[in-house]
């Protein structure tokens, strides 16, 4: 799975010249609007009732939980047509939102993709295909990256990136179920009404709680997105947006990889009755091996790397892959933290930390815009929160691996 990780992360970087080249900041401005719309719609898409497939104890709920996550993606992206299309129309002519505008359109689309590739990607990642997700996801990267190449080529700028983006995603979820055909779902009747209704109401905190805490991040996310769209500060945006890839691309690399071992392997010592907080430790100094080098390395050379491997049009995304540097290291060690909320049942604590990080970090960036302050504050506070949250996840979900109840100790 690292392997494919490996693969799937190092295509895009050894295209990043000629890519950097193609596209200006402004049209990565334009694709980071539309990514962000697509990902806060995406994560509503099946509830999170996706997550709760590994957790199943039961192959027979496992494949009603495939067929449930279908239904619940149909019908969200049902309900995505009209917002989508408020969306557009609230946008009006505005020349900031040109190039995004119309594509948004396509949202459900993405909406019922999103939601299908994930509840198959959860049920490959419970027959432990780890191999298999690692082959798809580099198959996928190398496809985005030709695409993305090709309509620079013939000259499609920001509307290349876009409609590269979503043929993508589109492909990845038919990737994804060709294998999933392969391993199959055990067969059994048609998911009826009465089961479906067992399965809502024996896996809610992931809708209740999972889903609203995945939502609350991917906004806190994108909030220097919104803002900095708010302001018309587009260069900024794609610069920032760009230098944000590239920082993070070690996790990309082999973090997920880790991640997704350590979420099937802490739910196996939860159901023989034993704390994972081993396991959570030795995940921790695996990932702290490969995000401190990266961080030391990146805050030396970033200003003048990016502006060779990129070019001369993205000079501040060197300094601003500086500022996010810091971000690196503590990322990567947060990491299993979202696995630890809901491996252990403790969705409600991630919720409250997250909408409280969320919360303060949206008043301070609305602040920042509202007071006309320089568009870079933007990028500041969200960093300076960002590492809070990070922080504080990492030190509260140590403490909850600590224990295989489904309560929350009073110390923690």
């Amino acid at each position: 799975m690292s392997s494919g990780q490996v693969v799937a992360a190092l295509a895009p970087l050894a295209a990043g010249p000629v890519v950097g080249r193609l596209y200006p900041p402004t049209d990565y401005a334009a694709l980071a609007l539309y990514m962000a719309l697509a990902g806060l719609l995406g994560t509503v898409s099946v509830l999170r009732y996706d997550k709760a497939i590994l957790a199943e104890r039961s192959e027979r709920a496992a494949t009603s939980l495939i067929r449930l996550c279908a239904w619940l993606a149909l019908a969200t992206a049902a309900v995505s047509v009209p917002i989508s299309a408020t969306i557009v129309v609230a946008m009006g002519e505005s020349a900031t939102y040109g190039a995004t505008r119309w594509w948004l359109l396509t949202l459900p689309i993405l909406v019922l993709s999103t939601g299908l590739s994930g509840a198959m990607s959860e049920f490959l990642l419970r027959h432990g295909a780890f191999g298999m997700l690692g082959r798809l996801r580099a198959v996928s990267s190398l496809l985005a990256v030709s695409g993305s190449i090709t309509f620079g080529l013939l000259g499609f700028g920001a509307h290349g990136l876009i409609a590269n983006y979503t043929l993508a995603s589109l492909a990845t979820t038919l990737l994804i179920h060709r294998q999933f055909r392969r391993i199959g779902t055990g067969g059994g009747a048609p998911l009826r009404e009465g089961h479906a209704r067992v399965l809502l109401r024996r896996h809610k905190p992931f809708a209740f709680y999972t889903m609203p805490t995945e939502l609350i991040g991917m906004a806190f996310h994108n909030l220097p997105v919104f803002a900095l769209s708010v302001v018309g500060a587009l260069p900024l945006l794609g610069t920032f947006v760009r230098a944000r890839q590239l920082v993070f691309l070690p996790i990309q690399l082999v973090g997920s990889a880790i991640l997704n071992v350590f979420r099937a392997s802490a739910m196996e010592d939860l159901r023989a009755g034993r704390s994972f907080l081993p396991r959570y430790d030795k995940t921790l100094l695996s990932l702290l091996a490969i995000g401190l080098p990266s961080m030391m390395i990146l805050w030396l050379i970033a200003p003048t790397v990016v502006v060779v491997y990129l070019g001369p049009a993205w000079v501040e995304a060197g300094d601003i892959a500086r500022w996010l540097t810091p971000l690196l290291l503590l990322r990567i060690l947060a990491m299993p933290a979202g696995a630890v909320f809901q491996v252990g049942g403790w969705q409600k604590a991630g919720f409250r930390l997250h909408s409280c990080a969320c919360a303060c970090g949206a008043l301070m960036i609305a602040i920042a815009v509202i007071a006309d302050m320089p568009a870079h504050s933007i990028v500041a506070i969200y960093v300076i929160i960002y590492a809070v949250l990070c922080v504080m996840s990492l030190a509260r979900a140590r403490c909850l691996s600590a224990f295989n109840a489904k309560s929350i100790p009073e110390h923690c």
